[in-house]
């Protein structure tokens, strides 16, 4: 028999249809508690009768979780899923410089301080958006072996 190059060739493979997982689900659920936490109270300070609230978009790192939760949000839509893991982990990272940060300048008035909603909220947020991220990645490689063996 007689082979050429072009009885050699194999067939492109499929294309895999990338469709949303409950993980892309939960990454924005994440996004969206974040993003609202950012406009409620992130913590009071009450002193003498007199009492200050602070809200995390009033500081300047608002603006940096700000960009970290759109970001996320939009990589997400396009099911980019280590970008959004990666995207999280950056998230996670400002996160726990805002709880050293508010520790360290609090330190003198921690009896004085109660955090608010806000801080709850962007928490749980943060760790949905990298739960959601990782489970995107696992259900994907799932979907994947799914599709060869068909």
């Amino acid at each position: 028999m007689n082979y050429t190059a072009s009885d050699m060739t194999t067939a492109p493979a499929p294309k895999v249809r990338r469709n949303f997982t409950i993980g892309n689900i939960v990454t924005w659920i994440g996004c969206f508690l974040a993003f609202i936490s950012m406009f409620m109270t992130f913590a009071t300070v009450s002193i003498l009768g007199f009492s200050q609230t602070v809200t995390l978009f009033d500081t300047n790192d608002g603006k940096l979780f700000l960009a970290v939760i759109l970001a996320v949000a939009g990589i997400n839509f396009f099911r980019i899923d280590i970008i959004s893991l990666i995207g999280s982990c950056v998230g996670v990272f400002f996160l726990l410089m805002e709880y050293k940060d508010a520790a360290d300048k609090l330190q003198q008035f921690s009896s004085m301080v109660h955090y608010g909603i806000g801080r709850m909220l962007l928490t749980v947020g943060i760790i949905l958006m990298v739960l959601g991220a990782v489970a995107s990645i696992f259900l994907r490689k799932k979907n994947v072996k799914l599709n060869v063996l068909q």
